[in-house]
């Protein structure tokens, strides 16, 4: 019974030290990671430690949440979109813009998933009527 203990304790001591050495990874295999998650579960992971702050602050890491053509689809925006990162671009997004004059384009974070759609003017102009 006592090798039995010792060895239950040791896997237990060598499971701790795993643990422990999270804070070892390189950032960038963190932000790797992250990128497979959601674009609000890479957010809130940043709560986790300053590790993962600086994983989840990685430009590369939130452009992996937008999609593969944002860049032909900014300049067609109606109204042009100012951002100082990838993050602030997508949670922008949250909000649709229009583009072409009259089609909305937005993200859902929650699936990081890119949504479009028309515009019906003439319900916005019986909203503001």
């Amino acid at each position: 019974m006592d090798q039995r203990s010792d060895k239950k304790q040791r896997r237990h001591r060598q499971k701790m030290e795993a643990v422990k050495s999270l804070d070892d990874m390189p950032c960038d295999v963190v932000s790797k990671v992250l990128a497979f998650t959601t674009p609000a579960d890479a957010g809130r992971s940043s709560a986790v430690s300053r590790l993962f702050r600086a994983a989840s602050s990685w430009d590369w890491m939130w452009e992996q949440f937008l999609p593969s053509d944002i860049d032909e689809i900014l300049p067609r925006a109606v109204t042009p979109i100012e951002f100082s990162s990838k993050k602030e671009l997508l949670f922008r997004l949250c909000d649709p813009i229009l583009i072409d004059g009259g089609n909305k384009i937005g993200m859902d974070v929650g699936i990081a998933e890119l949504c479009t759609g028309e515009v019906n003017w003439q319900e916005v102009l019986d909203g503001i009527l």
